[in-house]
């Protein structure tokens, strides 16, 4: 699998299909890349704030990518003639050999609630977490789940920070850890620094992978 970050929480997954998630591009300080040079087949949408939801409509009206996303999301992206496909919490989505499941997200959404999805295409299994605080039951996506990497949330104001993504490590048991959700903009503090000072005074066994803007990196 080959993984592209663009900032914030956007990455783009490549096995079999392209999958995009939460495209936040244009308002983004530090996205550099052209929204419209971004081709996905399938959209991943967490929530609907605004930093999450970003260029969604855009992006799938120029590539024809589909959304997959909550279910009262998806109605709301419809009067946009938007192609969705909603699912809930415990629900997967089969689409193009790549299975999506549907878990909880400890946030908030302006529509519905907020989920995370683990990603399953074959080779890897990835825990997409979106915006979310620490919660215990992430012990349940490791048990039901056992995903090998998690891309996790680090800033610390509007989401768990370095402290509290370590104890989740420690829960979903993962190989890899990606952190996302950071360096944006001013009140998002946490660092990948503080994440790996977190994860050595832990003793955990978890490698953590950074990605610079733009960068490729294959699992």
């Amino acid at each position: 699998m080959k993984i592209t970050y663009y900032g914030h929480s956007c990455f783009m997954l490549e096995e079999n299909i392209k999958i995009l998630t939460d495209p936040f591009i244009s308002n983004n300080p530090l996205a550099t890349i052209d929204l419209y040079r971004l081709k996905p087949d399938v959209i991943l949408l967490t929530h609907d704030h605004s930093d999450h939801m970003g260029d969604t409509i855009e992006i799938a009206e120029n590539s024809g990518a589909i959304v997959i996303t909550l279910f009262d999301i998806a109605l709301k992206l419809n009067k946009f003639n938007v192609a969705t496909l909603g699912g809930n919490l415990g629900g997967t989505i089969e689409y193009k050999d790549c299975k999506f499941t549907f878990v909880r997200a400890d946030h908030s959404s302006i529509t519905g609630r907020p989920v995370g999805f683990v990603i399953d295409c074959g080779s890897k299994k990835i825990y997409f977490a979106g915006d979310t605080n620490v919660f215990y039951d992430m012990k349940i996506i490791h048990d039901l789940y056992n995903p090998e990497i998690a891309m996790l949330p680090i800033d610390g104001y509007f989401n768990m920070g370095p402290r509290e993504a370590v104890y989740a490590l420690k829960l979903l048991k993962v190989l890899k850890v990606i952190p996302m959700h950071y360096g944006t903009f001013p009140l998002l503090k946490g660092t990948p620094e503080d994440l790996k000072k977190e994860i050595e005074k832990n003793e955990l066994e978890t490698q953590m992978i950074v990605f610079e803007i733009n960068e490729t990196k294959e699992f």
